[in-house]
């Protein structure tokens, strides 16, 4: 039964978003041990039907431009789901973390920049403040201010909605004496304190951009 709790309480930090490496590998391994779960599966069938799910957990790292083409091969002709939103998330987060494409060597930089902040923008519920703040700040040159504004206040508004959710979360767990909910907690907390400064950042961004 602790075990069976436990695994409960990953995916809702899952569901919530986790920050580091680290936990991301625990979280997948754990969920491929639960992969037979209706509504899990569901919430994460396109990750699971895409390969991510098993690519991200492995020790060699791919090209970011392997992950970028199965990103839009995957999205390609989908309709909006929270499986879709799951994916994109996932994928978004370590393209620009992990993979760090922000300083690739590419001819089309600036058209990687674009396309991923488009995604961010026209998927609902979708909230990615810090890969928002690095995608907008490197298009600020190339962008007209009002788009930077009206996508940086986009994401901001995002923002608030993700914060509520982790809050919810943290203050869920934290009634919990499990060293396994322990160590979800401290991640999620530095989680929020990573989100909250890059609200800050895209607030400061468009307060530049509209001046």
């Amino acid at each position: 039964m602790k075990n069976l709790i436990a695994l409960s309480l990953f995916l809702f930090f899952i569901s919530s978003s986790c920050s580091s490496d680290h936990t991301q590998k625990i979280s997948s391994s754990q969920d491929l041990q639960i992969g037979q779960n209706d509504n899990f599966h569901e919430r994460d069938k396109v990750m699971f039907e895409s390969g991510y799910d098993q690519m991200r957990v492995q020790e060699e790292i791919m090209a970011w431009q392997e992950v970028d083409l199965l990103y839009r091969n995957t999205i390609e002709g989908k309709e909006s789901s929270i499986s879709l939103t799951n994916f994109k998330k996932s994928v978004i987060k370590d393209l620009v973390f992990r993979y760090d494409i922000i300083n690739v060597e590419t001819t089309d930089k600036h058209e990687l920049f674009e396309f991923y902040a488009n995604e961010i923008y026209n998927t609902d519920n979708l909230s990615l403040p810090s890969c928002n703040y690095l995608l907008l700040s490197n298009l600020s040159n190339h962008w007209s201010n009002q788009k930077i504004v009206t996508y940086a206040n986009d994401a901001i508004e995002k923002g608030k909605g993700q914060r509520l959710k982790k809050e919810k979360v943290i203050r869920t767990l934290s009634t919990k004496e499990d060293d396994l909910v322990k160590f979800v907690v401290k991640d999620l907390k530095k989680s929020l304190e990573t989100h909250d400064e890059a609200i800050v950042k895209l607030k400061a961004l468009a307060e530049v951009s509209e001046g």
